[in-house]
Order: C-alpha cells, then structure tokens, then sequence
C-alpha cells in the first residue's frame, strides 16, 4: 500500500502535528510505502521509514506548488492521500488536486475544529468548511 500524508510543517516548532507524524512513520513505514508531502523549514524533525518530498508552499507561486504536488502525486500512484491539518490554505488546495485526480482523501483536523479554533476567523473558516463539505464525497 501506498500512502502520502500532506503536512504543512514538519518543523520541529510546529508542534503535536509533525510530532504525531513523526511517531505514526516510525511504525507505518515498516509496513506501507510511506511518503510525506511537506515544505522546507529551517529545523526539520528527523522522520525514519518514509521518503519526504518537497514541494513549493508561497501561495504567491500558486502554480508552481500544483504541478510539483500533481507530478508528485502521478509518480507515487498513492492508494490513499492523508491531509493533515486544515485551515492552511494550501492544505484545501492538496484536497482538491487530489481529488481532481480521483485520489481518496483523508483529513485529520487534529484539533482545529475545537470551538476556540473555529471562532478566530470565523467566517473565513466557516467558508473554508462549506468548500470542503461540499467537494469531498
């Protein structure tokens, strides 16, 4: 089985999401062909058992960013994509290239629908859901 997790971050400052990551490749790995999907940061964690891929993250290089995830994407040929996280920008746009391309989706919001999350930006995030509910099937 192939699978690829999208993370906005694997930055050691990026908290319990690349941690989680981290400790999940460590036994995942041994049994999947494990890929994760992330951008560059100054102090990365050390994940074992997976290969990580690069891919732009500056929304101003929109673009730039679709063709290296879809060409990631169309190399690797997952059996499953893992969206980890929700309210990035380019983790609603991970969603919707995979599924343009048919690929099954799994987000984790790994606490950002808690009450306190969702009332910064409130509508912002309540469009940003009704996007999501909407598209994924």
């Amino acid at each position: 089985m192939k699978i690829i997790h999208y993370i906005p971050s694997i930055d050691q400052s990026s908290g319990g999401v690349g941690a989680y990551l981290k400790l999940l490749a460590h036994s995942l790995g041994k049994i999947t062909e494990l890929h994760i999907i992330t951008h560059h940061s100054e102090n990365e964690l050390k994940i074992e058992n997976c290969t990580i891929h690069y891919i732009e993250h500056r929304l101003i290089h929109i673009f730039q960013a679709k063709r290296q995830f879809l060409n990631l994407i169309d190399d690797i040929k997952p059996d499953i994509l893992h969206v980890n996280s929700c309210w990035e920008p380019l983790c609603s746009y991970t969603v919707f290239w995979a599924k343009s391309k048919n690929y099954p989706v799994v987000i984790t919001p790994h606490g950002m629908l808690e009450p306190w999350v969702l009332a910064k930006n409130y509508w912002k995030k309540n469009c940003q859901l009704y996007c999501f509910t909407k598209n994924i099937h």
